[in-house]
Formats: structure tokens, sequence, C-alpha cells
């Protein structure tokens, strides 16, 4: 069932997809910049999973070698950056 998925996913983005070409940071402490780990220019990021659900985390920056978040929840969050 995965394969037929990922065959589904492959034939559905083009041969080379941005979005799909990413790192996923897990539970990074929000405190304003972090280290996203592509080591390239980031293009996007994508906030997947956050401990702190009452307030929004927003990704306001990026780097060669960061993302910059914004906003007033504490905790720690995950993005997806591609």
């Amino acid at each position: 069932m995965l394969n037929r998925v990922q065959d589904n996913v492959g034939k559905a983005l083009p041969a080379r997809s941005d979005i799909t070409s990413g790192f996923l940071v897990e539970n990074a402490s929000l405190s304003g910049t972090i280290n996203h780990g592509l080591g390239r220019q980031a293009l996007g990021a994508i906030v997947v999973k956050q401990s702190d659900t009452a307030n929004p985390v927003i990704v306001t920056g990026l780097s060669a070698t960061n993302i910059t978040v914004s906003g007033t929840a504490t905790g720690t969050a995950s993005f997806w950056v591609f």
C-alpha cells in the first residue's frame, strides 16, 4: 500500500519538486532562530507540529543556515524546511 502511495505522489509531482527536497527539524526550542540543516538556502518552511497549540508559531525569515520564527508560543515545534 505504501509503495502505491509513493508511486502516486511521484506521478503527481514534477521530476524535481522543491517541497519534497527538504529536511524535518524536530522538537526545536522556539528561541527565534533555528538551524535548519539543509546545507543550502531554504526556500520555505512549514510548521508541522507544536507543543503550544493555543498560540501560533510563524516562520518569518529564511537563510542559508537558519529559519527565524516569531509568535507568542512557547515550548517546541517541528518544521519541514525545503
